[in-house]
């Protein structure tokens, strides 16, 4: 199935459109308060309660969750392996469309290239015939790999992005869709990517930017107090532990340089 195909059997009525455009706002904002639970292994697993609920224990820090990928912070998954659990700032291959973020975060001080690329995206594609086409896609990068997935509520549910790269505020982007390959690049100019896509021989080719809803200014997490890292210390055999302490030192455990990001203070 070409591109061209694709994007006028998935296309968006633009009533539609509208409706997701403005489905996030201050109210899907919500403050987590996390607790540590320590499992039989020794390692951590985080515990989230809304911060609304009352006789809980004290926790430890705060995050956010909402429902779609917000600006200005970054995702971070929870993944068990062999019955540990341990965090990441990306999903896991080839779970990307299945896997949805435990919370959000500010990135680690100094990594503002992050936050410049994640989040909801709004994308329109025009093909070389005029046709223009829309939808969302939610992204997230560490270093240079990016990850993310298209609108799951939508058919392109079933395109994949299997790999990219995010360096320089320049942007690359591998999609697969059944049997179909297809390469999107742009460059991010005053917060928006321009960039073009195409197919690897050039059969299907054309244009598409792509725009982030503002959240309001009185809901963004990130204009909260500064967060405080998140340190991650590992063991021989996979277990995690996790903290704001970087002071903390156990036998067994061995701390990791880089903080994974950066949560709230209760």
């Amino acid at each position: 199935m070409s591109i061209r195909s694709l994007l006028r059997r998935l296309g968006l009525t633009w009533l539609l459109l509208a409706t997701l455009m403005f489905s996030t706002n201050a109210a899907d904002w919500a403050w987590q308060m996390v607790e540590l639970k320590t499992q039989p292994n020794g390692g951590h697993r985080l515990h989230l309660i809304p911060e609304a609920t009352t006789n809980h224990p004290a926790p430890l820090f705060r995050v956010i969750t909402a429902p779609h990928w917000p600006a200005d912070v970054i995702s971070i998954f929870e993944v068990e392996r062999d019955g540990r659990f341990e965090l990441r700032r990306r999903p896991p291959a080839g779970r990307e469309n299945t896997t949805d973020p435990l919370f959000f975060a500010l990135p680690p001080e100094g990594d503002s290239n992050a936050t410049r690329l994640a989040g909801r995206w709004q994308i329109q594609a025009t093909n070389v015939h005029g046709g223009k086409h829309w939808t969302f896609f939610e992204l997230t990068s560490e270093g240079r790999q990016v990850a993310g997935r298209f609108d799951q509520n939508t058919d392109y549910r079933f395109a994949f992005l299997t790999g990219g790269d995010w360096h320089t505020n320049h942007l690359r982007l591998d999609v697969e869709y059944i049997q179909d390959r297809y390469e999107l690049t742009a460059e991010l100019k005053d917060g928006k990517l321009i960039g073009t896509w195409r197919q690897p021989d050039d059969s299907e080719h054309g244009t598409w930017t792509g725009t982030r809803p503002a959240p309001a200014p009185t809901s963004r997490p990130s204009d909260a107090t500064l967060g405080v890292p998140l340190w991650e210390w590992r063991r021989a055999d996979g277990s995690r532990r996790y903290g704001i302490d970087s002071n903390w030192t156990e036998a067994g455990w061995e701390g990791i340089p880089e903080p994974l990001c950066r949560v709230w203070l209760p």
